[in-house]
C-alpha cells in the first residue's frame, strides 16, 4: 500500500492523470479486499471525478459499479443504487448488451435488496424489454425470479406464483444451479 501511495504521488506531482487513476484504483482494490471501506470511498469518489471525463466509458462504468458495492457492503443502499444507476447510464452509451444487461441485473438485485418496490417494478420491466431485445433468455429468467422475490416480500405471494412458475420452467434447460 505504502508503494501504491508513494506511485500515486508521484503521478500527482507529474500531473499525469493516467497514472494517477490506475494506482488510485488500485489502491481502491486492495482497500475494498482488505475491508477498509471508508478508504474506499472517499477514493471512490475522487476516482468518479477524475475519470468522469474519461473516453473510457467501461472504465468509468467499472468506477461507478466499485462505489455501489461499496456503499452495498458498508449497508448505504441508496448510495449503492443511485452508483450503480450511474453505471447503467454510461454503459448504455456503449449499446454493448454484454456489459448493460449484467449491470440491469445488479440494479435490479440492489433494488430488491433496499425494497424499493415501485422502482424494482418499472426497472425490471424496463430490464426484461432490454434482455428481449437481445434474446438474452438466462436474463429474463433471472429478472423474473426476482420479480417474484419483489412480491414475495411485499406479502403478495399469489402474486409471485406465475412469475417464479414462468422463472422455473425457464431456468429447467439452463446450467446454472444457483438459478435453478
Amino acid at each position: 500500500m505504502e508503494q501504491l501511495r508513494a506511485e500515486l504521488y508521484l503521478a500527482d506531482k507529474d500531473k499525469d492523470r493516467s497514472r494517477s487513476l490506475k494506482t488510485l484504483r488500485a489502491i481502491r482494490d486492495l482497500q475494498i479486499h482488505y475491508g477498509a471501506l471508508d478508504s474506499a470511498v472517499m477514493n471512490g469518489i475522487r476516482i468518479v471525478g477524475i475519470s468522469g471525463v474519461s473516453n473510457d466509458r467501461k472504465a468509468m462504468a467499472s468506477d461507478w459499479q466499485a462505489m455501489a458495492c461499496v456503499y452495498q457492503r458498508l449497508g448505504s443502499l441508496s448510495e449503492a443504487v443511485d452508483a450503480q444507476k450511474r453505471a447503467l447510464l454510461v454503459l448504455k452509451t456503449t449499446n454493448d448488451p454484454k456489459l448493460i444487461n449484467p449491470a440491469l441485473l445488479d440494479l435490479l438485485d440492489l433494488l430488491l435488496e433496499a425494497k424499493r418496490f415501485p422502482e424494482l417494478k418499472h426497472a425490471s420491466e424496463e430490464a426484461l424489454s432490454s434482455m428481449k431485445s437481445f434474446g438474452d433468455h438466462h436474463g429474463e429468467t433471472v429478472i423474473l425470479s426476482i420479480q417474484g422475490r419483489g412480491l414475495i416480500e411485499q406479502e403478495r405471494p399469489v402474486d409471485a406464483l406465475s412469475l417464479l412458475h414462468l422463472a422455473m420452467r425457464d431456468a429447467v434447460g439452463m446450467t446454472d444451479p444457483a438459478l435453478k
